[in-house]
């Protein structure tokens, strides 16, 4: 029986346009960004200009009426839109803590850095022992107050107090008698308690007259909290709590306290906390915040 030849039923995909292959009757390849369709076979006709051999099935378009090259368009970018004139635009990826907002002109999306009246600008995790807990060069005029928050702090020998001190860079104040504290604790170790006031006034701020617990026989160690109030103004003042137990787990406590440093300087940037019989922390993490006005 003599065959007859109905050719193709469906269009068949070929892929990108190879100068070097043989096309016939309703092969579709890819070409710079747009698709067409052969409708005389032939070989090294190239589907841009040989209209005779290639009819266009979806273009990539010259002026954004036909299509969009989408690919040209976002060449390099990693994130894409479409602006509210219609257009598919893109943006590069952004910086590290970066985050995607929309421009000024609400037409598209950029970048910018985070921003927040409530920061977290350092935090030191103690993880081996160390002899004081640094945090220098912290305060600036971005925020007029700072909050400490410690939890676990414990130290490596008994009958150690904390200690505070203000700084310049790296350099501790000292000025005699300047620091001005007072505390109000009450403590309690199951059978009894009561409460505990006192005052002082040191070349160092005192945080508080009990002593810090100790590797050896506290299995929790303090925790709480120092506000900082605009602590680069003439005589800064500072309050806080502390609850957690006294060096070998006698007493529970629960203190306030405020303290001034009673100079007139307005360059303190940082401050340092340490132990008063010279023990070294040894666990605990201390994270410093900013707050804005």
């Amino acid at each position: 029986m003599a065959q007859v030849d109905i050719g193709k039923i469906k269009i068949v995909w070929k892929a990108a346009w190879d100068s070097s292959t043989a096309y016939t009757v309703d092969d579709a390849v890819s070409h710079s960004g747009s698709s067409y369709i052969c409708i005389q076979a032939g070989t090294n006709q190239n589907p841009s200009s040989a209209t005779a051999y290639w009819q266009v099935m979806a273009s990539a378009g010259t002026n954004g009426t036909d299509g969009t090259d989408v690919g040209a368009t976002l060449a390099n970018k990693e994130i894409a839109f479409k602006t509210n004139a219609g257009a598919v635009d893109g943006i590069p990826i952004g910086n590290a803590g970066e985050f995607l907002k929309v421009n000024s002109g609400a037409t598209g999306y950029e970048y910018g850095a985070v921003s927040s009246d409530f920061v977290k600008i350092s935090t030191i995790d103690v993880s081996s022992a160390v002899g004081e807990l640094a945090f220098n060069t912290q305060f600036s005029s971005t925020y007029k107050m700072y909050k400490l928050i410690f939890k676990k702090l414990k130290a490596s020998a008994n009958n150690n107090e904390l200690f505070l001190r203000y700084r310049v860079g790296t350099s501790n104040q000292t000025n005699a008698d300047a620091y001005y504290a007072t505390y109000m604790t009450s403590y309690y170790n199951g059978n009894s308690g009561s409460t505990n006031n006192s005052n002082t006034k040191q070349n160092y701020m005192r945080i508080l007259n009990w002593s810090m617990p100790y590797t050896s026989d506290a299995t929790y160690g303090w925790n709480g909290e120092f506000n900082f109030y605009d602590p680069q103004a003439n005589m800064p003042t500072m309050g806080g709590l502390i609850h957690g137990y006294e060096r070998n787990f006698d007493n529970l406590l629960n203190a306030t306290f405020a303290h001034s440093y009673n100079v007139s300087i307005s360059n303190i940037d940082g401050f340092t906390l340490y132990l008063s019989a010279g023990a070294n922390f040894t666990d605990g993490t201390a994270t410093l915040y900013g707050i804005k006005e």
